[in-house]
């Protein structure tokens, strides 16, 4: 069997989450039927249904998936899940997030994408990295900034103002300000990153900059006509 990340052969590959499973354990996440369940949309169920811990494929070997754990997860996890970031109501349709370590937060985004992209649980949803998957499989592996790939992103609230961190949602593509993008919704945000030859101003002015700031709109998520399905299941838990 061959990892996905460091394309080594082994013996056995691990159970990996595609969307790491912290982020599943939101206000949904609780106890139905003797298990620990959360919102979601799984392939061609077409509307939001109840997961368990979110979806699972043998991606990584041992020692890959430690590294993105290790590196990625628990870095993004202590400061958007830990660090009391979007308290209460957000009053403000702007929010600068100081993230800290750019290449790391950048590289997490880029992680959850690159899973779903390598994931045949995912091929319904027809996510493709094309020529790009190699740079994308290399700079997680090797923790090196590729620049061409830009990260922004909307934070999700509900009607009232409430940070909405209960939809997750795998990659849909787009173009935005000219450049093609994938948005995945996980965390109380829509992530989008760029996947071009070329670089865009427009977009750099709204990413993730190398001192670690990144300023990010404030929307309802009912504006996002591919979550408008989860408005009635949000209600009522």
């Amino acid at each position: 069997m061959v990892c996905g990340l460091c394309k080594h052969d082994v013996a056995k590959l691990c159970q990996s989450h595609i969307i790491p499973e912290h982020v599943f354990k939101n206000s949904m996440y609780k106890e139905m039927k003797g298990a620990r369940r959360c919102h979601g949309y799984q392939a061609n169920s077409g509307s939001p249904i109840f997961l368990q811990g979110g979806i699972k494929e043998r991606l990584f070997c041992k020692s890959c998936e430690g590294l993105l754990s290790s590196r990625y997860e628990n870095a993004f996890a202590k400061l958007w899940f830990k660090g009391d970031l979007f308290p209460g109501v957000i009053n403000d349709e702007v929010c600068e997030v100081d993230v800290g370590d750019y290449l790391i937060f950048k590289l997490y985004h880029l992680s959850v994408l690159f899973r779903c992209a390598i994931s045949t649980k995912m091929n319904p949803y027809k996510i493709s990295l094309g020529k790009h998957i190699d740079s994308f499989r290399l700079s997680i592996l090797e923790c090196r900034d590729i620049e061409l790939y830009n990260l922004f992103g909307f934070i999700l609230v509900n009607p009232v103002r409430r940070f909405e961190d209960r939809i997750i949602m795998p990659p849909e593509k787009h173009r935005f300000l000219g450049s093609v993008s994938y948005m995945t919704l996980y965390a109380g945000g829509a992530w989008f990153i760029t996947i071009s030859n070329h670089r865009n101003r427009e977009v750099e002015d709204i990413s993730l900059k190398k001192d670690g700031k990144i300023i990010m709109q404030v929307i309802n998520y009912l504006s996002l006509p591919s979550v408008r399905d989860f408005a009635g299941m949000l209600k009522n838990n």
